[in-house]
């Protein structure tokens, strides 16, 4: 599943929701910022669903764009 090319960060499948034809799984994902000589090394956890579209895995919900979300986080 395709995310910022300029990022980094872990990705953990914390459920597999399996029905027929309907293959998706909700997963767990960080984004990790290193230290630098004036910020911590940090992580943000996001939660997300992806689902199959043939033998490509797909946002099933909006494509996390952090920056667009507020208040919604």
């Amino acid at each position: 599943v395709p995310l910022d090319p300029d990022e980094h960060g872990r990705v953990t499948v914390s459920r597999a929701i399996s029905t027929g034809a309907l293959d998706c799984k909700e997963i767990v994902f960080s984004v990790d910022e290193e230290a630098t000589k004036n910020r911590s090394a940090s992580s943000a956890f996001y939660v997300a669903s992806i689902c199959r579209d043939g033998t490509a895995w797909k946002w099933a919900s909006a494509e996390p764009a952090t920056e667009r979300w507020g208040a919604l986080q």
